[in-house]
């Protein structure tokens, strides 16, 4: 069978590229880490801030700047992302892609959340 193509048909020709410098790509990688650690970062002034007597300016301050930069990341990838890759995903894994959209809303909603509690 040398060669045929064992791979499904709805993938075929996709996979073919050899992997290249991508900045985007890196960035997406970075981003989705940085998430994770923007979430961590949202609920540390919320641990030190149990006793009121205790001020966390700067607790606070990051809780605001970080995830607000890791979202500004989320922004610039997102063109090459909606441009990529979107509709592959929503073609192939509908519920995927709506996991993707709704990320996205949960993530811009904790920013304006981390704002509106930095200005309370």
């Amino acid at each position: 069978m040398q060669g045929s193509d064992q791979r499904s048909p709805r993938f075929r020709g996709r996979l073919a590229a050899p992997m290249t410098f991508d900045v985007v790509r890196i960035a997406e990688h970075i981003h989705g880490h940085l998430g994770w650690l923007a979430t961590a970062i949202l609920v540390h002034p919320a641990v030190l801030l149990r006793d009121r007597k205790r001020r966390a300016h700067l607790a606070v301050g990051l809780a605001v700047l970080f995830p607000t930069v890791v979202g500004a990341v989320g922004m610039w990838v997102y063109g090459p992302y909606r441009d990529r890759i979107k509709q592959s995903i929503f073609i192939d894994a509908r519920w995927v892609g709506l996991l993707f959209e709704r990320k996205e809303h949960l993530a811009f909603a904790a920013i304006l959340l981390s704002w509106a509690g930095g200005a309370a």
